[in-house]
């Protein structure tokens, strides 16, 4: 059970990672598929017109507009699903790769079935009433009860004497129109602001799990190296840690495990008010004798909180020295706690969010003469946590290697070669769940490529969709004097503004989602929440934003400019 337990956490956070990632693409994918069937009820209200003027009742044309587009949901959700299977062999991540090596079609039936569900369920919705919505006789009504709404900044831009394309432009891109011109303005720009909005989320989370994967303090190892013995750190390099210029702080610790109520611990043992220690959570640190610092998941499987009480114990009374009594114990803090463990040893260790800190004062002193011994040589503590001053990495390391070879050598110099005893240096353990994340490689940057790409695409689908609907009022205004580059410019500044709109709104919200969702995944992998934020990553995105908005307006703009006056207006 043991086993199980770690290998499950282990596994844990890679997972919530990726369900994440796919919370986030799935609500793309429905608000863009929600959009886009506004935008095709809209582009088909000419013949629910016509439908409507031959007799249809209201029930009818809501009916005609929506099941056309249910139908394609419905193919389309099942060859996602069909999809999703023939994939599975290509989606095994990090450590089930080599386990699962050469199997055949895997499917888990629950989230396929769930996400088969959400995508014939709530798009088919969304059509049936957009369908309502857009039905005739709900047009006619509002277009008789407001009247037609004009825009405020294209108003300000006409004043302020801006560029005929300009302001044709913005009215375009914020004026939704009447009758046969409307165009869903509102779903396009929530269209771009969502497409943003989600890729700079994922960009935020992405970026936190790297900052989380590159610094080790963020999981445990608040500190530069360690020096670890299959028993003890000798006094020989516990006295060159002390007047080592290359050492800025060090702390010897113990490791053991206990009965904490009833349940087994891995510990550190130290004297309170440790110079270097695993980085706090909450509470503070130990800092005198009856108190406890525990990870979180240890906490919560004790349910307990900070401030309450737990009864640690060893052995039973009849293994004395071997024993420690029942000692009320009061938990001041929650750490991310390191994983460490002694070399050669298979003992029990301390993981991420499992396991304690307490004071050494806890072992009766009877407990800790047994390990007293009389060759000074042999004496000290198990594992030695040491901060670096401010030097090199390399002379940082060659200092402490030349402390272990000390060590090693005052060993080798006693009878018998002190059997068993060894000193090595440790640099950063990442534990399991750390390294599984480096096998995630680039899936948040294909996420995010392929969320911006269906933003595109659905801004393209808009853009063209405005100018086809338009057309009747390009021409008029070609039939003015506008030119082509003129009504190609316009419908330019048309998507640009939408773009516009997505990044100043967008980044904001992405942001801040993503944030809260890193802060929150750290909660529930006991990492430090140290939540970053990829500015020049966003910058990108909202560069290319808008050279993709121009790039998505570029075919539309073209066939805008080259509208022909004559036979679009020969049926007005």
């Amino acid at each position: 059970s043991l086993v199980q337990a770690k290998v499950e956490a282990s596994v844990r956070p890679e997972s919530i990672a990726l369900g994440v990632f796919g919370g986030v693409a799935g609500f793309a994918t429905i608000a863009i598929a929600t959009l886009m069937i506004s935008w095709q009820l809209r582009a088909d209200d000419d013949g629910l017109r016509v439908l409507r003027a031959l007799g249809a009742d209201p029930r009818l044309t809501s009916l005609d507009g929506a099941l056309g587009i249910t139908g394609a949901v419905f193919i389309g959700a099942l060859v996602a699903a069909i999809a999703s299977v023939l994939v599975s062999p290509l989606t095994l991540i990090g450590p089930l790769r080599p386990v699962y090596r050469g199997r055949a079609l895997d499917a888990d039936w629950l989230v396929t079935t769930g996400g088969l569900a959400v995508l014939l369920v709530v798009p088919s919705v969304a059509a049936f009433v957009q369908g309502y919505r857009a039905a005739p006789h709900r047009l006619a009504t509002r277009s008789q009860a407001s009247p037609p709404r004009t825009s405020t900044v294209a108003r300000a831009a006409a004043t302020a004497g801006a560029p005929l394309p300009t302001v044709v432009g913005l009215r375009m891109a914020l004026e939704a129109g009447r009758g046969r011109t409307s165009v869903p303005v509102r779903s396009t720009l929530v269209g771009a602001v969502v497409g943003i909005a989600v890729v700079t989320a994922t960009l935020t989370f992405g970026s936190g799990l790297h900052t989380l994967v590159t610094h080790p303090r963020l999981y445990g190892w608040n500190w530069t190296y360690a020096i670890s013995a299959t028993n003890i750190v000798p006094p020989q390099a516990t006295a060159r840690l002390d007047t080592d210029p290359a050492v800025a702080a060090w702390t010897g610790y113990h490791q053991t495990t206990l009965h904490i109520d009833r349940e087994i611990v891995p510990l550190l043992l130290t004297a309170p008010g440790s110079a270097v220690a695993p980085p706090i959570l909450s509470g503070h640190g130990v800092e005198a004798e009856g108190q406890i610092v525990l990870g979180v998941s240890t906490l919560a499987d004790l349910h307990k909180r900070v401030g309450d009480a737990v009864v640690a114990t060893y052995g039973k009374p009849e293994d004395m020295p071997f024993y420690i009594p029942p000692t009320r114990l009061t938990i001041v803090g929650t750490a991310t706690l390191p994983a460490l463990s002694k070399p050669g040893n298979g003992q029990d260790h301390l993981t991420i969010g499992r396991g304690g800190i307490v004071t050494l004062n806890l072992v009766p002193p009877a407990f800790q003469a047994v390990f007293d011994n009389p060759e000074p040589t042999l004496n000290g503590p198990e594992l030695a946590l040491i901060r670096l001053s401010a030097v090199s990495k390399a002379d940082g390391l060659a200092a402490m290697q030349r402390i272990a070879d000390r060590a090693n050598d005052a060993f080798a110099a006693l009878p018998g070669g002190a059997v068993g005893n060894h000193v090595v240096v440790l640099s950063v353990e990442r534990p399991a769940q750390i390294a599984n994340f480096k096998t995630m490689g680039a899936i948040p940057l294909l996420l995010s490529g392929g969320l911006a790409f269906g933003a595109i695409a659905a801004l393209t689908f808009s853009t063209a969709l405005s100018v086809r609907r338009r057309k009747r009022d390009l021409a008029v205004m070609k039939a003015l004097g506008f030119t082509g580059p003129q009504l190609a410019a316009a419908v330019a500044v048309q998507a640009s503004v939408a773009a516009v709109l997505g990044i100043v709104v967008g980044i904001p919200l992405g942001v801040i989602s993503g944030r809260a969702l890193w802060r929150e995944f750290a909660r529930q992998i006991y990492v430090v929440p140290a939540a970053t934020v990829p500015w020049l990553s966003i910058g990108l995105v909202a560069l290319g934003a808008l050279i993709l908005a121009n790039v998505a307006g570029a075919i539309p703009g073209r066939s805008a400019s080259r509208i022909s006056v004559a036979t679009t207006l020969r049926g007005e």
